[in-house]
């Protein structure tokens, strides 16, 4: 079905971007990191020396000063030197003043490090920075959001217009003025950008023009709304809660926030966001392609991507998918079985054990092929059965390059039966292989459209 492929390559553009945002974020953050290094190398002692002098302005009387004075000059600025070896601060004669006067020790010869309006400066310039990094990120996050989706609503409104613009009107005049698809692609092209001015509404206008639920998705979907009024946040008030945001975010998430407090966005927050990202593109992607009645050629195209990334170790996003794919009623047994191993291998590697126990428990693989069989031997770590079973099947089962790369080995490659097995077939292990994801995934296309031309 032509909608089938549309989605797909837009779930193809969107994980591209997303992949693309990874890597800018990497690469950012670490020059970043580099950057505020530095300057904690070379302007924290002046930073202190800055936030002591701060601390006499907030005093209005010279005598309180003064006093304040007594105990700041012995204040260890770093190991050995107090605060007098460096500067000597004329003593206060009047209340209220806003200038300090003082002399500095020319002793010190490398001032630099404790001029504290320099250190200030530098401080002040890291956090805007930081701010400038940090709504970039959120931005992009969004905007690739919103990209993805203005395709989505794209390719639905094109296949059933009516559905999509029930009740609106072309002007009569339009018809005789313009080209007829110019006039119809502007109608297009109008609609969709209009309904990006609130795309999590245009979220649920999709849903409910295709009957979809969303409701086991509650989770993640109140997750990404509030890094959504979280992005908002920081474009209109510099990063702090307003009444926007805690009005619209979910109670669960704001509970212990105030009008005015500060939103915090570290590492985890915003790693923990791009997969949000990933997550929202996954869970459209799929719950349109099973309202489409997609193939098993088109599904598995969608599972190949992470697939890579359960190789790549992102296992919070491995789970989260392999979970739902496993969940697919109109799937063969063998995929939802392979799903399901692969939602079990991502709990096992986030130490999730008493779920993974429970899974295999539940796990019967009795009457499958020896890949489950094995499988399963690996996920309950008895590693003895696994090489046996191995032997007896290699290389239908699993070929070299898959117990050496595959994420249902990881435990397995620790023992010393995957050392013995490698040594066994020496020649086979010394093999390389580069796979082309985006190749494989152009032909599951082209074999899902040959499936629907015949």
């Amino acid at each position: 079905m032509e909608n089938v492929k549309q989605i797909l390559l837009a779930f193809n553009d969107a994980i591209h971007e997303v992949e693309s945002l990874e890597d800018y974020y990497y690469r950012s953050n670490q020059t970043l990191i580099s950057y505020k290094l530095d300057i904690e190398k070379n302007y924290s002692f002046g930073k202190k020396i800055a936030d002591i002098l701060d601390e006499f302005f907030v005093i209005e009387s010279a005598d309180e000063r003064n006093k304040k004075l007594a105990i700041i000059n012995d204040t260890l600025i770093q190991k050995d030197v107090k605060f007098r070896d460096i500067f000597d601060i004329v003593p206060f004669e009047k209340d209220n003043q806003n200038s300090i006067s003082f002399s500095i020790n020319t002793k010190i010869v490398d001032y630099e490090k404790y001029d504290p309006k320099k250190a200030k400066e530098k401080y002040e310039h890291i956090e805007k920075v930081t701010y400038i990094f940090i709504e970039s990120i959120l931005s992009h996050i969004i905007v690739s959001f919103e990209t993805f989706l203005s395709n989505i609503y794209r390719i639905l409104l094109m296949s059933e217009p009516q559905k999509y613009l029930e009740g609106q009107t072309i002007p009569l005049a339009a018809l005789f003025n313009d080209n007829i698809n110019e006039t119809i692609n502007e109608k297009i092209d109008s609609e969709v950008s209009s309904k990006m001015f609130d795309s999590l509404s245009a979220i649920k206008i999709i849903t409910d023009k295709e009957k979809i639920s969303l409701s086991e998705y509650a989770v993640l979907l109140n997750t990404f709304k509030e890094l959504y009024y979280r992005r908002n946040a920081y474009v209109h008030t510099k990063g702090r809660a307003n009444k926007d945001y805690l009005s619209k975010v979910d109670k669960s998430l704001t509970k212990k926030l105030h009008i005015n407090d500060d939103l915090i966005c570290d590492d985890i927050y915003l790693q923990n966001s791009i997969r949000t990202l990933s997550q929202i593109v996954f869970l459209i992607t799929f719950e349109l392609l099973k309202k489409e009645k997609a193939s098993e050629n088109a599904v598995t195209a969608l599972s190949n991507y992470y697939f890579v990334k359960l190789r790549a170790g992102e296992y919070k996003l491995a789970k989260f998918v392999y979970y739902h794919l496993s969940k697919y009623s109109s799937l063969p047994f063998r995929d939802k079985l392979m799903y399901r191993i692969n939602y079990i291998i991502a709990a096992k590697q986030l130490n999730e054990l008493g779920l993974v126990k429970h899974e295999l428990d539940e796990l019967d693989v009795s009457a499958t092929e020896s890949q489950f069989k094995i499988a399963k031997e690996c996920l309950s770590e008895n590693f003895e059965n696994a090489y046996k079973m191995l032997n007896e099947s290699y290389p239908k089962s699993f070929d070299a390059v898959a117990i050496k790369e595959w994420p249902i080995f990881i435990d397995f490659r620790n023992t010393d039966y995957y050392e013995k097995f490698v040594r066994e077939h020496e020649a086979d292990f010394a093999i390389q292989q580069i796979d082309d994801a985006q190749n494989e995934f152009d032909e599951l296309l082209k074999m899902d459209e040959a499936t629907d031309n015949n």
